[in-house]
């Protein structure tokens, strides 16, 4: 067993800290809701698209450009709620709901229009500003997309559960199916993180991760698994299921599929991030979080997990119809 450094401590105390300062401000919105947990999503994204932008250490940036990226990133996410409400109630905003956006029957998507527009604008800049090159163009491009997908995701595994019917106030059997995602997620990083301090020997990957080893990355999945799984499990079992007819005590082996799947995907997630950050020779993408360096340092592997379980689970409900 490995023996902590008074760094190491330091690290661990300001992590644990922060992440209960964020559970108490992110945990009531996300039970609420509606249009409380829709701000928080603003927020993030605000703050991600900012940290994103600004990795690429470009200092000739424009004003404009970073306008355009938060708009359309926005649009991106705020798309499905857009679209399948009008689709539904047209130009009557008062029957608009996030639950009748993504329910049982709908999926998550963006606008290729809004994709070509912004490909069209973001190469278009290239050729009148000598700093701003293609791979710049390509790398905001691509944030855009994933963005509005991953975090139009968060909106999805939120309200989907609610099955085109508008709950209450505060909401907190519907936020379950978010709660596990989150938890499968955020289990991994801390199991890898406490096992790899503890235990961690045989590096993963220097060039991308330096700090990551395999001992952690073994202790992560079975922490996330075991724990994220039981967590889904017993609330099938009791009658409580985090989804309906997918999640529930009849369907249990596609709790297990999915709790085994979110660890490796939060791993996937932290190292397509941290390739970005070695790419553009930063250690963080941001300071706003102590302990854990800036909000999309914190999410990275939420992003990518909650992409995959909302995939998972819209082919699941079609029964893998889309495979046909």
């Amino acid at each position: 067993m490995n023996k902590l450094s008074t760094d190491a401590k330091k690290s661990m105390n300001d992590r644990i800290v922060t992440a209960l300062i964020l559970v108490l401000v992110c945990a009531p919105c996300l039970f609420i809701g509606g249009w409380f947990f829709a701000i928080l999503v603003f927020v993030a994204t605000f703050f991600a698209c900012h940290e994103f932008i600004n990795a690429t250490k470009n200092k000739s940036y424009s004003l404009f450009l970073h306008i355009f990226v938060h708009l359309v990133t926005y649009s991106f996410i705020f798309w499905t709620l857009i679209k399948n409400n009008l689709i539904d109630f047209g130009w009557e905003m008062e029957h608009w709901s996030f639950v009748n956006a993504f329910n049982a029957n709908k999926s998550i998507n963006v606008s290729v229009i809004g994709i070509a527009v912004g490909f069209l604008v973001l190469f278009f800049l290239t050729l009148n500003h000598e700093k701003f090159n293609v791979s710049d163009a390509t790398y905001l491009c691509t944030m855009m997309v994933f963005m509005g997908l991953a975090i139009q995701s968060f909106l999805y595994l939120r309200f989907r559960p609610a099955c085109g019917v508008e709950p209450g106030f505060f909401d907190v059997e519907n936020s379950t199916l978010l709660v596990y995602v989150i938890l499968g997620t955020f289990l991994s990083d801390a199991g890898a993180y406490f096992f790899g301090i503890l235990f961690g020997r045989n590096k993963m990957n220097e060039r991308i991760s330096p700090k990551k080893t395999w001992e952690g990355f073994v202790g992560g999945v079975i922490t996330s698994t075991v724990l994220s799984f039981l967590f889904a499990f017993l609330l099938a079992y009791y009658k409580h299921p985090i989804l309906k007819d997918i999640f529930d005590y009849e369907h249990w082996y596609n709790i297990l599929i999915v709790s085994l799947i979110m660890p490796l995907t939060a791993n996937l997630g932290d190292f397509i991030f941290s390739s970005i950050k070695r790419n553009y020779q930063v250690k963080d993408f941001g300071t706003l979080l102590k302990g854990h360096g800036g909000v999309l340092d914190r999410i990275d592997s939420l992003l990518v997990t909650s992409l995959v379980v909302t995939i998972i689970i819209i082919f699941m409900g079609h029964r893998w119809s889309f495979l046909l």
